[in-house]
């Protein structure tokens, strides 16, 4: 607007004031140009500076984590890569250091993946424990299965073929994986939630501490992905509320994280 307000100036001048102001008026349209375009770049590489320093402390903060994540464990191949839906590295690495600290006796993981490797491979180190993965898609099933024989780590790890079926929790039908016939003879520590997907159904991952909250040790610990998505802040908000026993803490990965410990002493309500 500004330009095109000293262009009009400039051809009004030139119509009524004749040759030598019409000039004063072209250079005045083309100094305001090259201070917008000026402005203009500078502003671009302002963001563009902001827009690399930020993807260059991700990656930092990646590289880091999985280093830290190599260190400490006894990988013996290749993990599957751990980028997009996958979890990444900084979190795989605070999953890691819950399990260092307090060394579970069962953990559960919703959606299986590179995540099954690390808690795995996690609970070797500490040489206690043993992990329930649930799956719901059967080809994700295969391909985890096969990356647990692959790493010779089916001793501490199972994956489970658990289809999504609909559930009631307080009068409502959501879809949540079939575990009727899922024999857990403790009691859960260390609850991984990382699905099912966000596409199945609007806040996916709500029915994980209703349905399961009887089978939580009095100490049990989770963790949630993703909340970086309204949808799992909204779950956050759900939670906290319907389960007051549980201190809510935010961990600042690239994908936004939570752990909710649970605490002695209080009791949740009970669901139908």
């Amino acid at each position: 607007m500004f330009l095109l307000g000293l262009l009009v100036a400039s051809i009004a001048a030139w119509l009524v004031l004749g040759r030598p102001a019409w000039i004063a008026s072209v250079a005045a349209v083309t100094a305001g140009l090259v201070l917008t375009l000026l402005w203009i770049c500078r502003r671009v590489q302002r963001s563009l500076s902001f827009w690399y320093r930020t993807i260059q402390f991700q990656t930092w903060q990646q590289i880091q984590a999985l280093l830290s994540i190599f260190s400490l464990l006894d990988i013996t191949h290749p993990l599957p890569p751990m980028r997009g839906a996958a979890v990444l590295p900084d979190l795989a690495n605070v999953i890691l250091s819950l399990i260092l600290e307090r060394k579970p006796e069962l953990v559960l993981e919703a959606g299986s993946g590179v995540s099954t490797l690390i808690i795995a491979y996690a609970l070797r180190h500490v040489g206690r424990g043993r992990l329930i993965s649930l799956e719901h898609e059967h080809a994700y099933f295969v391909q985890t299965m096969a990356h647990l024989e692959r790493h010779g780590l089916t001793d501490v790890a199972a994956v489970v073929h658990a289809p999504l079926k609909t559930v009631v929790i307080n009068g409502k039908p959501w879809r949540w994986y079939d575990t009727e016939s899922l024999a857990m003879a403790k009691p859960i520590d260390l609850f991984f939630i990382d699905g099912p997907p966000g596409n199945t159904q609007s806040l996916a991952r709500y029915p994980a501490l209703p349905l399961l909250i009887a089978k939580l040790s009095a100490d049990a610990v989770l963790i949630l992905d993703d909340v970086n998505r309204d949808a799992e802040q909204r779950i956050l908000r759900m939670w906290t509320t319907q389960f007051p026993d549980f201190k809510l803490q935010l961990v600042e990965t690239f994908k936004k994280g939570a752990i909710l410990r649970r605490t002695v002493g209080r009791v949740s309500p009970r669901v139908e």
